[in-house]
């Protein structure tokens, strides 16, 4: 199977209780997101995956977790090295678990490779399924016979530590249907610490007296930005000499369907659970 430089869309993720958004079962958690999240014709789509269902085992609980379908909107003239779409599922657990992988074509898996290599991942195929044992929290790229251009990634994180709630004293609650303007003054005008965006769609239309379609989410110092899981953000952030600033979660954040937009942070910048947009390049493993 020859390398590939996938590009990644950012994802963030984080902790939730039983709601329409996560479910927790013994020591796994898995989030749920609609059907569609984003479809643009011309700027990309975020769907749920039409190519793999995956769900998650530990003793006699099985658990369904969601996989994210991103297409890649680069031009056809840089995309050689990349994928047509990248399918990505995250889930929090603890201890040991089995992971089902399931091809919705109903076609054979046949060959398979869990990458990185170097972790030597156990996994057995039947038929249109793959199975694969996890004892820790692991990042994975699988890639199946025929689909190097529709690779899966698999976010297995630990579970979270004393996650913040929605309605902790600490927390400012941004919630899904604020407007930009409303989003941008009370981030600028709290004193709390933490920022959590609830669990649903976040989605902003273009600031007015801008150059750019978009919208950019203020950056402070001293600030945690808490992007839960079942939380989906279309936005940029962009601070300016911000210092002891936190992004963490396990939640999306996605420009799909938005124009490119720059994020930059002068200062330091801290993301103890980002994945950034870059490239995976196996062949370093």
């Amino acid at each position: 199977m020859k390398a590939l430089m996938i590009n990644q869309r950012i994802l963030f993720h984080a902790l939730v209780f039983l709601s329409l958004h996560g479910r927790l079962v013994g020591q796994v958690e898995v989030y749920s997101y609609p059907d569609t999240l984003v479809y643009s014709q011309s700027l990309g789509k975020n769907i749920r995956s039409p190519l793999y269902e995956v769900k998650v085992i530990q003793g006699e609980d099985t658990l369904r977790s969601y996989v994210l379908a991103d297409q890649n909107t680069f031009p056809d003239a840089q995309k050689a090295l990349m994928t047509d779409w990248h399918h990505s599922t995250t889930f929090s657990f603890s201890g040991s678990v089995g992971v089902e992988i399931i091809r919705l074509d109903g076609k054979p898996v046949g060959k398979a490779e869990v990458y990185p290599l170097a972790f030597n991942i156990p996994f057995s195929i039947d038929g249109a399924k793959m199975r694969l044992k996890l004892d820790r929290p692991r990042k994975l790229y699988v890639e199946m016979e025929g689909l190097d251009k529709q690779p899966l990634f698999i976010f297995a994180d630990p579970r979270e530590e004393d996650p913040p709630g929605p309605l902790d004293p600490d927390v400012l609650l941004i919630r899904p249907g604020m407007s930009a303007s409303e989003v941008r003054a009370a981030i600028l005008t709290t004193e709390k610490p933490i920022i959590y965006f609830d669990k649903g769609i976040h989605q902003y239309g273009p600031e007015t007296g801008i150059s750019y379609a978009g919208y950019k989410i203020p950056l402070l110092g001293n600030r945690t930005y808490y992007i839960p899981g079942g939380a989906y953000v279309m936005a940029t952030f962009y601070g300016e000499n911000a210092s002891n600033t936190t992004v963490r979660g396990r939640g999306i954040i996605s420009l799909c369907g938005k124009e490119r937009l720059g994020s930059s942070v002068e200062g330091v910048f801290r993301l103890p659970c980002a994945i950034f947009q870059y490239g995976w390049s196996r062949s370093a493993y």
